[in-house]
């Protein structure tokens, strides 16, 4: 039902961007897999059980296959994982909560369209957070507006953002943690990830996930508020009608406050174990430079219906 409502037109995609990681070789297709709707079905009821976790629960099984491709370099879901724990436990130490359970309080995060954003988003969740993603693009006094209105908690900030929020988070009485390079050796990180536990935290049905924002064209900009079990409804639908699979690999260029870019094209191939190629924000020349050959198509759209 609730995939229905919020994605009521869902165009067959042309969305199956393939990428050979070995020869870097790019390509876009929009060929129908055979056999897709009844493998499409298995995946998500495989994906979606009646438990409800967040998508960080799931990387460990994917190791070290690439997860994330950004202006940085290359980055698996081991190394976003150990690197979310390494930020999970910064955050609780800087809101002096030792049980490493934030129940819901509100962090707001303000990172560029790169691996950093899903440390960010994971970090908060591991923590028992809600996360509320900042635009890099908003002015000051509309990233006052959404942390206040959120009563965030704390505002994380990478670093090339710090001297932008920081002025107005101490305005706030709202602490800062700068999220530094996600370059130094992760490896005792990375055996962290394997002894001990990613959270403290349980029951994450009825709990929230995320607060976005509206883009506030009748008025100011509301909050609204998905729960982890909201998120992953979401997820799971699109992850069996897009009929996603840990071979397939998406160049990211949305911008990731809105449901589009955070679900669609960033949670759902972390979902399954594919790659996410992250650029900045769209540019033919940035593209060009990669050997991307894009073919656009128009084909007719699928409804997606509810039983």
């Amino acid at each position: 039902m609730l995939v229905s409502l919020l994605f009521p037109q869902v165009s067959r995609p042309l969305r199956c961007l393939v990428r050979d990681l070995h020869h870097c070789r790019w390509g876009l297709c929009g060929q129908k897999r055979s056999g897709c709707a009844r493998r499409g079905l298995q995946t998500s009821r495989a994906a979606y059980s009646s438990d409800v976790t967040p998508v960080f629960t799931r990387a460990l099984a994917f190791g070290d296959k690439i997860a994330i491709v950004d202006k940085n370099g290359e980055h698996t879901y081991r190394d976003l994982l150990s690197q979310s724990l390494r930020l999970s436990q910064e955050i609780c130490r800087a809101l002096a909560c030792s049980s490493r359970d934030l129940k819901e309080e509100r962090i707001s995060f303000l990172c560029p369209n790169d691996a950093s954003y899903v440390v960010a988003q994971w970090a908060s969740w591991m923590s028992g957070g809600i996360a509320v993603p900042l635009y890099k693009k908003h002015p000051v006094q509309e990233l006052e507006y959404v942390i206040q209105d959120s009563q965030s908690a704390l505002v994380i900030a990478a670093e090339e953002y710090v001297g932008k929020i920081a002025p107005s988070a101490e305005k706030l009485g709202v602490p800062v943690l700068p999220l530094l390079g996600s370059h130094s050796d992760g490896s005792a990180s990375h055996a962290a990830v394997e002894e001990g536990p990613l959270t403290t935290c349980s029951s994450w049905k009825d709990r929230g996930a995320m607060i976005i924002y509206t883009s506030g064209t009748t008025g100011r900009p509301k909050g609204v508020l998905s729960t982890h079990e909201n998120v992953q409804a979401v997820t799971t639908g699109l992850v069996e009608k897009w009929e996603w699979k840990k071979e397939d690999v998406i160049l990211h260029v949305l911008p990731l406050h809105h449901v589009h870019g955070v679900i669609n094209k960033l949670l759902c191939p972390l979902w399954v174990g594919a790659t996410c190629i992250m650029l900045p924000e769209f540019s033919a020349q940035m593209v060009s430079l990669e050997g991307l050959h894009v073919v656009f198509e128009i084909q007719q759209q699928d409804p997606m219906h509810c039983n």
